[in-house]
Parts: structure tokens; C-alpha cells; sequence
């Protein structure tokens, strides 16, 4: 959860940086590193069991989800 653009102060901005300011769910948490580790292809979320691949967005390039690992 962001702030309305409106009401973002300077120092707002660089505390933002570091994740301070924001507010997510352990999902939500969990499905960004899960992209990430999948090399920047975002997949859906579901909890029923899944058979095949699933299909999913590039969203992150390989190589900037590569170097977030290391």
C-alpha cells in the first residue's frame, strides 16, 4: 500500500528505499521473490493443485533477476 503521490514528502521518498513506508502482505511478499527466483517470469497464484506448466509474464529481465540473487 502505497500513499497518494500527493502526499509523498521528500524524505518520504528516500525512506521508500530502504521499504520503509510500505505495506504488503506475506503473499504479496512471497509471489515478488517467487518471481524473482523464477528469473523475472511472474506466474498466478492459486492454491488449487496445478498439472502442466503454468504459464507466465515476463516481467523483470533474466539478467537484473540474476544479479538480485546473488
Amino acid at each position: 500500500m502505497l500513499s497518494s503521490y500527493a502526499h509523498w514528502r521528500p524524505i518520504g521518498i528516500a525512506t521508500l528505499s530502504h521499504g520503509y513506508g510500505l505495506s504488503v502482505t506475506p503473499m504479496q511478499l512471497a509471489h515478488a521473490y517467487a518471481t524473482i527466483g523464477a528469473g523475472g517470469i511472474k506466474r498466478p497464484l492459486t492454491f488449487e493443485r496445478v498439472t502442466g506448466p503454468v504459464h507466465g509474464e515476463q516481467v523483470l529481465d533474466p539478467k537484473v533477476a540474476m544479479n538480485s540473487c546473488s
